[in-house]
């Protein structure tokens, strides 16, 4: 099964609709936190961080250069959203 993203997954854990997963950390610890969800960890997936790629050739060097630009993220809600909503806080971000 696919999901869009780890917040979709835990949703599917509490409806009994998936026993087993691999997402990121963040959601996982909503879960458990939040939804006071049972869980096993039997492996780590997360390592280096995020990084936002471009185009090769691309003028972009720096936050600044994004203005006007289509960013994507793996998911609204997942680490990767986050990340890049804060780091771009005092600007104006659209949701499409």
């Amino acid at each position: 099964m696919k999901f869009r993203n780890g917040l979709a997954i835990t949703n599917a854990f509490t409806h009994r609709e998936v026993d087993i997963a691999t997402f990121g950390v963040t959601p996982l610890l909503r879960y458990w936190i939040n939804d006071n969800g049972r869980i096993y960890i039997i492996s780590g997936v997360n390592s280096g961080g995020s990084a936002l790629i471009v185009r090769a050739g691309s003028d972009i060097r720096s936050i600044d250069d994004l203005d006007g630009k289509i960013i994507a993220t793996s998911g609204f809600g997942s680490i990767q959203d986050l990340v890049m909503r804060k780091m771009f806080e005092g600007f104006e971000i659209k949701t499409v």
